[in-house]
């Protein structure tokens, strides 16, 4: 008999990647967070996971997306939805953020000073300290503050990213599949550089110096990942200098589905005839009152995704133009949050 496939939300996927650590796959809390996803984007699909849903929250879904959640509990054949461990070496190989940095030095696609450190003799303020094998938009230290992970890391023999702190001032990602570009969205991230948000369905068009780097850069790093075929994003945001506003072509390649893949998504989904949509993240501060309320009362064109026992709340806010969007999620955060 054929082995019934299941699906984890593999949240860990680096982790587990540098680790060569691929049985044992258990549904842990940050799987849990966002395995919602696979239900909303592939209703088809059987989720693994030992966490108990609501009969309240199960049909909610099924309302939205005509199918009934499937779940198991049995961790055999368990497969994992944000990438799958194959062609290791070539996963490790784009994932290491040092590795796309040096690409991107060789081939003189940025002009900053960066440097891959060994030693505390070479860590010093004033400078961004970056893990080249950590989860997304994590793994970013600065001196002293942070001066015990930092030792820790490189007493173990990894190697650190010493670059300038920079003044971001627009974050994007770009989507690729097979080779072939699906698109950009614009991102939102906090002063910690963690994920927040994405807009999808807006046509940003960087300025023209910038988009011509872009462009340069794109086609050199679609040539490095193209033993990978499977979905990745390049993250890439822009800068200002005391030359004016600069472009970092890519902070770090992500080989697996990631937020904004998944926004992509449930644009297509849930928002298609809307010219731009928000998918947001907000960690959970309901009262038990918003709690009630935000089943019923939300913003029109806007969905709330996650379950409310869940730490962060997801949701889906659409609009025909930016600034309708702005205001939509504005209402959302005054009369819940």
């Amino acid at each position: 008999m054929e082995e019934k496939v299941s699906w984890i939300f593999n949240v860990d996927f680096e982790q587990r990647l540098f680790n060569n650590h691929f049985s044992n796959i258990q549904s842990n809390k940050m799987s849990q967070e966002f395995e919602f996803l696979i239900f909303l984007i592939n209703p088809e699909m059987t989720v693994f996971t030992t966490k108990k849903y609501s009969d309240e929250y199960l049909k909610k879904i099924q309302l939205l997306t005509g199918v009934k959640p499937k779940i198991t509990t049995n961790s055999k054949g368990v497969k994992g939805w944000c990438a799958e461990y194959e062609n290791l070496e070539v996963l490790k190989k784009l994932q290491l953020k040092e590795n796309t940095l040096k690409l991107l030095l060789d081939k003189n696609l940025i002009d900053l000073k960066i440097s891959f450190i060994k030693s505390m003799d070479d860590v010093e303020e004033g400078y961004l300290y970056k893990f080249s094998k950590s989860l997304s938009g994590g793994g970013h230290m600065y001196f002293p503050k942070h001066s015990t992970k930092i030792k820790k890391l490189l007493d173990s023999g990894e190697t650190l990213i010493k670059e300038k702190d920079l003044e971001r001032v627009f974050d994007f990602s770009t989507l690729v599949q097979n080779g072939k570009i699906l698109g950009r969205y614009e991102n939102e991230v906090d002063e910690f550089f963690q994920y927040k948000g994405s807009i999808i369905g807006e046509e940003f068009v960087l300025p023209s110096n910038l988009e011509k780097e872009y462009n340069q850069s794109i086609s050199a790093l679609l040539d490095y990942t193209k033993e990978h075929q499977n979905i990745l994003s390049i993250d890439s945001f822009t800068y200002l200098s005391a030359k004016g506003l600069k472009l970092f072509p890519a902070c770090e390649i992500n080989v697996r589905k990631t937020m904004g893949f998944s926004a992509t998504q449930l644009k297509r989904l849930y928002f298609p005839n809307l010219k731009v949509m928000k998918f947001g993240l907000k960690k959970n501060t309901l009262s038990n009152d918003s709690k009630v309320r935000i089943q019923t009362d939300l913003p029109k064109n806007t969905l709330l995704l996650s379950p409310l026992d869940n730490m962060f709340v997801v949701y889906i806010c659409a609009a025909e133009s930016r600034e309708e969007l702005d205001n939509l999620c504005q209402e959302l955060f005054l009369t819940f949050f």
